[in-house]
């Protein structure tokens, strides 16, 4: 028998661009205490949630349930909704999928936009209000059904590499070590993994790779050679070759800005 429906409770939604957290790369790591919607607007870069990986994607929809420990790479753009909910929504919710594509984004937004512009009046109408969530969540909720059989299982699987990359960055791994991650053939990962993330698994990889070597530049004492080697160049000039190319400046240059920016 299916557990009663109750409204969710404690409602908060809006816009959030990530200007808060000026030149900061990443987010906090935090708990969430309840139930979490974002609705991004953008493509971006990673957020986590229990440690697997999403690539953020305009459109997408990621459900946070409560109890995870989440974070993101900075910046992104989002609208979301937070709330606590119990009885038979807070078991589809628990259910439905992490991450997928809305399928109506156009209804998505819109309800979104309606919900925050009624939220932020002083005695806005609460059958109104909860009416739109009500039609919201269930749109949602239809969205990540109609995914689960098709796309998340792909999903999932794309996350599962990219966390294999970004533990094995000082490796020397090939794209066949990558697809057997997933156990996939290293053309056929190759075309879906490029499909789904929008850049390569050499792209990504490299872009992991130049993201270590910046925080070890800025949290460590290591010498250039030693950072080149744990983020898995070859030699230090070909670590000081794509660093520059993709950065602007050389590691050492990058590393005397960010001493720099201390003092400020």
């Amino acid at each position: 028998m299916e557990k009663e429906f109750l409204l969710p409770q404690n409602v908060l939604c809006g816009y959030f661009d990530c200007s808060e957290f000026g030149a900061l790369t990443h987010s906090p790591k935090r708990h969430r205490s309840r139930f979490e919607i974002e609705y991004y607007l953008s493509d971006g870069k990673t957020t986590v949630s229990d440690e697997k990986v999403y690539l953020i994607r305009k459109n997408y929809i990621l459900i946070g349930k409560p109890n995870e420990i989440c974070n993101s790479e900075l910046p992104f753009e989002t609208k979301f909704l937070k709330f606590e909910a119990e009885g038979l929504l807070a078991q589809r919710l628990l259910s439905a999928p992490t991450y997928f594509p809305s399928l109506h984004p156009y209804e998505t937004e819109k309800l979104l936009d309606e919900l925050i512009l009624l939220s932020s009046s002083e005695n806005y109408d609460t059958v109104l209000f909860y009416g739109k969530l009500l039609s919201l969540l269930s749109l949602i909720l239809d969205d990540a059904r109609s995914e689960t059989a098709s796309i998340f299982p792909t999903q999932e699987m794309m996350a599962r590499a990219q966390k294999y990359m970004c533990e094995n960055l000082s490796s020397p791994i090939k794209l066949s070590d990558i697809a057997a991650s997933v156990s996939l053939s290293p053309s056929y990962f190759h075309s879906l993994f490029s499909k789904m993330c929008g850049m390569t698994p050499h792209d990504y990889l490299q872009r992991e790779r130049i993201r270590y070597a910046k925080e070890l530049l800025a949290t460590t004492s290591l010498t250039i050679a030693e950072i080149a080697e744990r983020c898995g160049f070859v030699t230090q000039q070909y670590l000081n070759s794509v660093f520059k190319q993709c950065v602007g400046l050389s590691p050492g240059k990058c590393r005397k800005e960010y001493r720099k920016n201390y003092f400020v």
